[in-house]
């Protein structure tokens, strides 16, 4: 849950900030940390910035953005911006230069059914793979579905399995070199087809029919994610998989 923050007009001291006071006098302030905040607020008789700096580093260490809707300096001169200010943080969480590799094909035809595997497919919004047995809407969140390549073995050892089919897993798309977790909040190309990230893929109960007792514990936190289709195209083996 996104939470939106305007903080009352405060004046910062000449020899150090109040923004503290400002947040902690907010009711239930506790339960906002670590939670995703949008902060708008306006910075009244800061001689050198400041309160920006703390404002900045109250930010960072709460892995959240903030907006200065008006600042004014010790001379009194006023700037208006309103614009949203990266944090180190997220500047991170957007740098993401790695091209992926699109590395497995599969397809689930029924319920139950073994998956297919294919060299190509056609991603289309709404239906997914063509031929695979997802039928939802153009604003489904499960359209497709994408595991790690590099957490397949990790799989297959807490299983104590020497080594895992991907079709075991029974995801769509099985990806490498590229953390799949870090396109949470983007948009990425698979192929010519454009997807969104919209969650986690996390294992459901019937996986222990395919990897065996304790294949459940097994997959947790190596279960992939989800995605939708934004725009169709065709992706086959091979293809990269790019922000």
């Amino acid at each position: 849950m996104k939470i939106e923050i305007h903080t009352p007009v405060f004046k910062c001291k000449e020899e150090r900030t109040v923004f503290l006071s400002v947040i902690y006098s907010l009711p239930g302030y506790e339960s906002l940390i670590g939670r995703e905040l949008s902060i708008s607020v306006i910075l009244r008789n800061d001689p050198d910035n400041s309160a920006i700096d703390e404002l900045q580093a109250i930010c960072d260490s709460w892995n959240t953005t903030y907006r200065i809707l008006e600042h004014q300096d010790l001379s009194g001169q006023t700037t208006r911006s309103g614009k949203t200010q990266a944090t180190p943080m997220q500047a991170l969480l957007d740098t993401l230069p790695q091209v992926g590799r699109l590395d497995w094909i599969g397809v689930r035809p029924a319920r139950g059914e073994p998956v297919q595997p294919l060299d190509r497919v056609l991603i289309s919004p709404g239906t997914g793979l063509e031929g695979d047995r997802f039928k939802g809407r153009a604003e489904s969140r499960r359209q497709v579905t994408l595991i790690q390549q590099e957490h397949l073995p990790v799989i297959a050892a807490c299983v104590h399995q020497g080594s895992l089919d991907p079709a075991t897993v029974r995801r769509n798309l099985v990806v490498s070199g590229i953390n799949l977790l870090a396109l949470k909040g983007k948009q990425f190309r698979v192929g010519s087809a454009l997807l969104e990230y919209t969650g986690l893929c996390h294992p459901c109960s019937k996986i222990e029919q395919f990897l065996g007792a304790g294949g459940y514990n097994a997959m947790r936190g190596h279960g992939g994610i989800t995605a939708r289709v934004l725009e169709g195209g065709e992706a086959a083996i091979g293809d990269s998989v790019k922000t």
